[in-house]
């Protein structure tokens, strides 16, 4: 709540917008609505505020994945090495 508050005072209209639908579900009304305007003149619009899907290059993967076994090899890589993987580096 403060790193939203203090974002939005920084003129964060997504921020805004977080602290307004925040006092729109736990009240009171009013700080919601001085939030909700608030985030119109910062302007916020959703289709330019809210993170869009990602967007695949690969066909996913339908193998279960043992995600301690993925865990382990991601950290034994970043132990031994000093770079990034290279199918993380490529993104």
């Amino acid at each position: 709540m403060y790193w939203w508050r203090f974002a939005a005072g920084a003129d964060h209209a997504l921020s805004a917008h977080v602290l307004a639908v925040y006092h729109a579900a736990t009240g009171p009304l009013t700080s919601a609505r001085a939030w909700c305007a608030y985030s119109w003149h910062l302007g916020y619009a959703a289709d330019q505020h809210l993170p869009e899907p990602l967007r695949l290059s690969a066909a996913p993967n339908r193998e279960p994945v043992n995600a301690a076994s993925v865990g382990q090899n991601l950290l034994k890589h970043f132990v031994a090495k000093d770079r990034l993987p290279e199918a993380l580096a490529r993104h």
